[in-house]
């Protein structure tokens, strides 16, 4: 409030900008919705570099869910059309219990439990 009507507007404006995505990602964008077709000269190179990314992330996504999968108590689909994991947690039964005395949800306690073993979030 203590701000100019004619400043508040230049911040405004300047806060617009920042909203439309630049020429790059704007072209990026566009060559995403519309790859280039069998047809065209870039397309091979464009499929070559398509598969090399995605087995890329294919590998490392895979590598992760064997990395959980090692780890005791944890178990992990591997991922499926996406690069994203679900891991599930097994809770011991001497953790569930610690829970309960706690008056604590058994997933609650683990959550408390790891930020202050290691203050990951």
């Amino acid at each position: 409030q203590n701000v100019a009507a004619d400043v508040r507007a230049q911040i405004t404006k300047m806060a617009s900008i920042s909203l439309c995505p630049n020429v790059i990602g704007q072209f990026a964008t566009g060559l995403m919705v519309r790859p280039p077709l069998p047809s065209e000269p870039s397309y091979s190179v464009y499929a070559s570099e398509r598969a090399a990314i995605l087995g890329s992330m294919f590998a490392r996504a895979k590598r992760i869910a064997a990395a959980l999968n090692a780890l005791p108590g944890i178990s992990c689909n591997a991922a499926e059309g996406a690069m994203y994991l679900f891991p599930s947690i097994i809770i011991p039964p001497k953790a569930i219990a610690a829970a309960s005395a706690a008056g604590l949800a058994p997933d609650e306690f683990y959550c408390i439990k790891l930020l202050e073993a290691t203050g990951l979030v």
